[in-house]
């Protein structure tokens, strides 16, 4: 039996991509979360072939002004991750595998984005609550049309400003829905911006020098040295303790504390800066970890930096494995520095013993 298949050619940041014509995403379904400083989009995404002609791939791509904010990517089918295979520079073109082909998938995407939601206005006073606006996708950027799609976006309060009113929608509390929409084409750019109240934390670590000193003697010392920026709206004017002490309401949008997640069997730990160690710390030992609540010398407000330096102690046997002469180091790249954290840079180093 012979077969004819239509191909067309899509050019993407200067990539050539082949899929057929047939595919299409029968129904969307995505779920963006804006309740923090990271955008969390996930993506339900049910995909067939018009023809009934069984398929094993499909086809992810973001549009390249979307692309550079892409922090994490992964497609589960179910319960099974799926896998994705970068196919160009950047984050703008992937290729997922399901295990069978077969004439339709039921699948899921997920999406961690950075830098995608922007204070607004840049400047507030001290006393003055944090506003953001996020800007992204209005519809689900697919290489195929969509026949059905709803989107629902969360966030972080009630307090919503303004946002893109596209029929059909509904606000109820801190959700906005859309959709359904229908026969969506492929590579749509339509946008969607959201202006709302968001109080959490808006941190960067703007770089992190990490060392894990491995020795004979059946210890690993660990060593952070941390650079961190308050990227949430800028102070404007100047700061007064007494009316940050005195009002509960001042410096709502700044930073008082925030929680680091060391290992469970971490010991011998310390917290200093410049000007030497710092008592203003609570540790909680758990079961399952070692909660580090650090709070900084000072308030952190929007444009603001601190740097200090976190270490610890591990016992090795938990961590360093071994046969014969071969060793093997299990453990965490980075650790928990805070809850939604974004790390610009990381550099690791990892000292060995001589001899080993």
């Amino acid at each position: 039996m012979k077969m004819n298949f239509r191909i067309f050619i899509l050019f993407l940041s200067h990539h050539v991509t082949f899929i057929t014509s047939k595919i299409i995403n029968q129904n969307v379904e995505r779920s963006i979360d804006l309740s923090t400083q990271v955008v969390r989009e996930t993506v339900k995404i049910t995909t067939e072939d018009t023809e009934g002609i069984p398929f094993n791939t499909y086809n992810a791509v973001f549009h390249e002004d979307l692309a550079q904010h892409v922090s994490f990517v992964s497609a589960k089918h179910t319960s099974k991750k799926l896998t994705m295979r970068k196919m160009s520079a950047g984050n703008t073109n992937f290729i997922i595998t399901f295990p069978e082909a077969a004439p339709s998938h039921v699948f899921y995407i997920e999406v961690m984005y950075t830098s995608q939601i922007k204070p607004y206005p840049e400047e507030i006073k001290q006393a003055d609550k944090q506003f953001v606006r996020y800007t992204g996708p209005m519809y689900f950027y697919s290489a195929y049309k969509t026949r059905f799609q709803k989107t629902q976006v969360k966030l972080a309060t009630s307090n919503i400003i303004s946002y893109t009113q596209i029929k059909p929608y509904a606000v109820s509390s801190n959700k906005i829905k859309y959709g359904p929409f229908e026969d969506i084409s492929g590579h749509s750019k339509e946008l969607m911006t959201v202006h709302y109240e968001n109080q959490t934390p808006f941190m960067s670590v703007n770089r992190l020098e990490r060392t894990i000193q491995v020795s004979h003697w059946g210890n690993i010392a660990v060593e952070e040295s941390i650079y961190l920026t308050h990227t949430g709206a800028k102070l404007k004017g100047s700061f007064s303790r007494y009316e940050f002490q005195k009002d509960g309401r001042s410096g709502q949008a700044s930073i008082k504390s925030y929680k680091t997640v060391l290992p469970a069997s971490a010991f011998g730990v310390y917290y200093r800066d410049t000007n030497g160690n710092i008592s203003t710390s609570n540790m909680n030992v758990l079961k399952e970890s070692v909660e580090l609540e650090l709070r900084p010398r000072f308030p952190l407000f929007g444009g603001w930096k601190t740097q200090y330096i976190l270490g610890y102690n591990l016992p090795s046997f938990e961590y360093l494995f071994n046969s014969d002469d071969d060793y093997v180091l299990r453990m965490r790249v980075i650790d928990h520095i805070f809850d939604d954290m974004v790390v610009d840079e990381a550099v690791v180093k990892i000292n060995f013993t001589r001899g080993m």
